[in-house]
């Protein structure tokens, strides 16, 4: 089919992250990473809100049932109240310099999971041999206990669930694979980590990286290809089966929304690249693209019930 691409957002972010797309209220969120900030707006990117996170930076964030967003930013993860602008930290991580929350999704029965990114190794190349496979995942409760779900990444990224919640992928983006666990949803477990997808290409002149990540209501999981500008299309089996090309080679974030959760929303990387950047400056980076004419629907994500 053929897909329109629209701009909703001009390169106002240096890191675009985390969009979504909140079915009750009919409006699109998505942060700045780097400049901890909060956008929201209609789906075509009228009636822009802004917030501040009061802390600097900001990693990720989830709509709460009772208000407010749940959100992770450095070593903490944290209750943020969008009438006030204050947050509370509800869990801190004892671990050593450079160690981060990154992206985060809330499973089917309203917990929150997460995961660290070790900075250290981001200066090296992804997929180097040597990496050090020592960052955890963890989930957050509904009655905000913070729990490990599972070991062995470097960059923990684009976290995302099955529709029927059974099955819960994660990219690892300095590994250069997506993985799948069995998730066993009444007990917010992972078990049986297999490979999934791997985007390791030594012919690539820039070599691609799995970033953040959504799944259509058929099952497929589609991810943000960073440095080869497309997002692409798994089916359940891991088949790469769609490329969606995009008009810069930087995306980061993909999530379903608009009123009939059929426009792909891709937020994007602006001036700050990551270490050793290999890619030059385009004039659509840093901004919000919707993507429609896809042909499919996304699910609506389910608010953090706690």
């Amino acid at each position: 089919m053929s897909s329109k691409i629209h701009l909703v957002s001009t390169g106002t972010c240096t890191i675009g992250e985390n969009p979504l797309w909140d079915a009750a209220e009919e409006r699109l969120y998505w942060i700045d990473v780097a400049a901890g900030t909060v956008f929201g707006s209609r789906a075509d990117g009228r009636e822009p809100q802004l917030w501040r996170f009061p802390w600097g930076t900001i990693s990720s964030l989830a709509l709460r049932e009772s208000g407010g967003a749940i959100v992770t930013a450095a070593a903490g993860v944290h209750l943020f109240d969008f009438d006030t602008g204050e947050a509370d930290t509800i869990f801190q991580l004892d671990g050593k310099p450079g160690v981060g929350f990154n992206d985060a999704k809330v499973d089917r029965q309203g917990r929150l999971v997460t995961g660290l990114v070790d900075g250290t190794q981001l200066q090296t190349a992804a997929g180097s041999a040597g990496l050090e496979a020592s960052m955890s995942l963890y989930r957050v409760d509904r009655d905000l206990q913070v729990q490990p779900l599972a070991d062995g990444f470097i960059a923990s990224n684009g976290p995302s669930f099955s529709p029927d919640g059974t099955t819960l992928y994660w990219n690892d983006s300095w590994a250069l694979r997506t993985y799948a666990f069995d998730y066993e949803p009444e007990l917010g477990t992972a078990s049986n980590r297999r490979v999934f997808a791997d985007f390791a290409d030594p012919d690539a002149v820039v070599q691609p990286m799995p970033d953040g990540a959504t799944v259509d209501e058929d099952g497929c999981l589609w991810t943000a290809a960073l440095y080869a500008g497309e997002v692409r299309r798994y089916t359940p089996d891991g088949e790469l089966d769609r490329r969606i090309p995009l008009p810069l080679l930087k995306p980061l974030g993909v999530a379903f929304g608009g009123p009939d959760m059929d426009v792909l929303y891709v937020t994007t990387m602006g001036n700050a690249g990551f270490p050793g950047d290999p890619v030059p400056a385009s004039a659509l980076d840093g901004s919000v693209l919707a993507v429609s004419g896809l042909g499919v629907r996304g699910i609506p994500e389910t608010r953090f019930a706690g």
